[in-house]
């Protein structure tokens, strides 16, 4: 006997019966998965957004989002959580996100979703007349066959810049602070902009902590970072990030090439104190510090 097969007009038909039923069904499925959260009753909502804020209010860490599990295992919560409205059994792993002033809202809700957040924090050059706009007063020398000049034919921030004029030798300038103290431990960020005529020519910056006021001679730590550039006349940024051994700040913007002769220009020059300004432990990195740290005189807000 011969199989009958279908018929092109019947095979049509299943296939329109077909997109009809999931034109109709397919919207509230996909309705009803993105907004399971929202089918949270408003009395629900309620208790558990207040407990979230009150987990959050004791932490005191900036808790940017917490679950329901968490809030449980807090004793905020007893599980099982039932939705008061709908009567069934709230997932313990629904999150719950927290603005930065300990506002809460329930993953998936509307207008609901998780912030990147940013604090501002206050950072200080702990360096004075770092752009030498009121001259070199303080700066010292180590080295031999060297000139310091205040200069105003090449500059970078405002109006001079520090001058150091080199013949076969090494350079190095440097300057005590010692009414800056209480820094051991505390993570330093250093910057300073330079400005060479000879390729031969190797700045640095140096960032020591010495044991006491006196600083000469007395126990001395520090770091010190070299350029590894070989541009003339053009400015560059160098920088570090040290870990203060002692306490008394001591700067140093040497040149290291002993058979280098010519012109280093410095200007620019800003350490911060990255404990004191973010708290230990939340001390930014030093690629965020390049990124975002330049140099400025006094304090300046910024947000991290």
């Amino acid at each position: 006997m011969k199989k009958q097969g279908f018929t092109l007009i019947e095979m049509i038909a299943v296939i329109v019966i077909i997109a009809l039923i999931s034109i109709i069904t397919l919207p509230t499925i996909i309705n009803q998965y993105s907004n399971k959260k929202d089918t949270i009753s408003d009395t629900t909502k309620k208790i558990i957004i207040t407990a979230a804020e009150l987990y959050a209010s004791e932490k005191r860490n900036g808790v940017e989002s917490v679950t329901l599990e968490d809030l449980v295992k807090d004793e905020k919560l007893e599980s099982p959580i039932i939705d008061y409205k709908t009567g069934k059994e709230i997932p313990l792993n629904t999150v719950i996100y927290l603005d930065e002033n300990g506002n809460a809202c329930i993953e998936g809700s509307e207008g609901c979703s998780r912030v990147d957040r940013k604090k501002t924090y206050t950072i200080q050059n702990l360096v004075s007349n770092g752009s030498f706009e009121t001259g070199i007063n303080g700066w010292g020398n180590t080295g031999s066959n060297t000139v310091f000049a205040h200069d105003s034919s090449i500059k970078n921030n405002g109006r001079y810049s520090f001058k150091v004029s080199i013949t076969n030798a090494q350079a190095w300038p440097r300057i005590n602070y010692p009414s800056i103290s209480n820094l051991q431990g505390h993570k330093l960020y250093g910057k300073v902009s330079y400005y060479v005529d000879q390729a031969s020519l190797t700045p640095g910056i140096n960032i020591l902590t010495a044991e006491t006021s006196d600083f000469w001679p007395t126990t001395q730590d520090g770091k010190t970072t070299w350029s590894s550039s070989k541009e003339v006349n053009k400015w560059i940024d160098i920088s570090l990030l040290y870990e203060a051994k002692y306490n008394y700040l001591l700067m140093m913007l040497p040149q290291s090439n002993a058979s280098a002769s010519g012109n280093v220009y410095f200007d620019g020059l800003v350490v911060v104190d990255l404990t004191s300004s973010f708290g230990a432990g939340n001390e930014p990195d030093k690629a965020w510090c390049d990124r975002n740290i330049s140099y400025f005189d006094g304090k300046k807000s910024l947000q991290y």
